[in-house]
């Protein structure tokens, strides 16, 4: 008896499937042969394969399938060397026979065609597998070794949906496995690495920051951006400003864009915008406003109130204002006499009032204001004052003139006198003048002058 067996029922090329006949007597009884050679059948050749004796009741031969197509393939032992007849039979044929029927088929592939290796790939995506071959099977798709989508297919391309919101950030491998009908062998694909990302980009810093005030009529203005898994794409940064695209005159990188003007902005708001996505398509959007102010402030009154002056502690007053942004007080510094000050001043809604805690000097003293609003125009100013705390000289009479009515006197004077007074009794002072200094009595009574006392 000739016995064939195989490790499978059917076979797909480039398995090496091995096929093993087995000749055996019924009744167990030893087999002897002289031509130990076997026949394997195909439908274009005859292979002899030698037969090994494996036991005192059995010899094997193993035959390795090739070629393609359905194949019927027929194992026979033979009398190999055409002596005739087997043993009590008249009747020429083979010793023992038995056949063994294999399909042959091409070997099949599944290949990951979509989406390519490196893809970033957010919300849910299309993994498209193509399969090759003859025969319709069970597809299995997974990622990072877990199953999405198990299905039976045929030969062609297929696509099954993988929603990626439910996976981390980051690298993931995606496979697919194929086992053609009535098989038990699995063909893989090569393995491709992607990159999901469902985090949008965020955005750092932005200069000016939202809400500021600038004197600068050619702010720039820059925005930092950043997104950790996939990173941005910077052929999508938009950047729009009072509504305009000035996207072709900004400068724009992976991390940062930035737009310098090429004329000067008006005063008052400004609006600006930044559009931008990542490379797996997630988007994100900035929007800001930054004020310009181009005026400085206005520093309407900064005077001491009155010099020269015999008070030690002059009181200096200043009014200021600005029209836009506003006065920034914090801003404000005084100086007096080079040094700056803070004690003593007194603020008031036109400004500010000074008065020096220690008594000055006598001599010239300055002042100075510097005045910033909040978008950072500067405005100064400055006032002197003169103490002077000794008293003129003694007059001294120089000479004096007597009419019917009238006694002049006059003496000289020095260049800080800037008054002259005179007091009488018995007499009316006529006037009081500087010229060098001259004093003029006039008689209240037509008569001879009597003793007259003055000052």
């Amino acid at each position: 008896v000739l016995s064939v067996a195989s490790d499978r029922d059917a076979y797909i090329s480039g398995m090496g499937a091995t096929f093993t006949a087995t000749l055996t007597h019924p009744t167990g009884k030893p087999v002897n042969m002289n031509n130990k050679e076997l026949v394997a059948t195909f439908p274009d050749e005859n292979t002899r394969i030698p037969l090994t004796k494996t036991s005192d009741i059995a010899w094997t031969a193993t035959v390795v399938l090739s070629g393609s197509g359905n194949q019927a393939f027929q194992v026979a032992l033979m009398n190999l060397t055409g002596q005739g007849k087997a043993k009590g039979d008249g009747a020429d044929k083979p010793y023992a026979e038995a056949e063994k029927t294999v399909y042959v088929y091409p070997k099949p592939t599944a290949t990951i065609t979509a989406p390519a290796a490196g893809s970033f790939l957010r919300q849910t995506i299309g993994v498209t597998i193509e399969v090759t071959g003859e025969l319709g099977g069970e597809l299995t798709v997974s990622v990072d070794g877990e199953p999405f989508s198990v299905s039976n297919v045929g030969v062609g391309s297929h696509t099954v949906p993988l929603d990626t919101t439910g996976l981390f950030d980051g690298t993931h491998v995606l496979c697919a496995a194929f086992v053609p009908d009535g098989f038990t062998l699995r063909y893989t694909s090569a393995p491709v690495t992607v990159v999901t990302d469902n985090t949008a980009p965020i955005f750092v810093s932005s200069i000016p920051a939202d809400g500021a005030w600038t004197c600068n009529g050619l702010q720039a203005l820059s925005v930092q951006y950043d997104d950790v898994t996939a990173g941005v794409n910077p052929s999508t940064v938009r950047l729009y400003v009072s509504g305009n695209d000035v996207t072709a005159q900004s400068r724009i990188s992976p991390v940062k864009a930035v737009y310098e003007p090429a004329e000067a902005y008006a005063e008052g708001p400004i609006g600006w915008r930044v559009e931008l996505s990542d490379l797996a398509g997630n988007a994100a959007e900035f929007s800001g406003s930054f004020k310009v102010d181009l005026t400085s402030p206005v520093i309407s009154k900064f005077a001491f109130d009155r010099t020269p002056t015999n008070n030690q502690r002059p009181e200096l007053t200043a009014e200021f204002s600005d029209a836009l942004s506003g006065v920034e007080q914090s801003g404000i510094c005084l100086r007096l006499d080079g040094t700056v000050v803070e004690a003593g001043i007194e603020w008031t809604p036109e400004g500010l009032r000074f008065t020096p805690v220690d008594d000055l000097p006598e001599g010239m003293h300055t002042a100075t204001l510097d005045v910033y609003d909040v978008a950072g125009n500067h405005a100064s100013a400055g006032a002197e004052v003169e103490v002077d705390i000794t008293p003129p000289a003694k007059p001294v009479i120089e000479g004096t003139d007597k009419s019917e009515t009238l006694v002049t006197m006059w003496g000289p004077t020095t260049p800080d006198v800037v008054g002259v007074i005179a007091t009488a009794e018995g007499v009316e002072v006529a006037s009081a003048e500087i010229s060098s200094w001259q004093v003029v009595f006039r008689k209240t009574v037509a008569n001879e002058f009597s003793s007259v006392s003055y000052t």
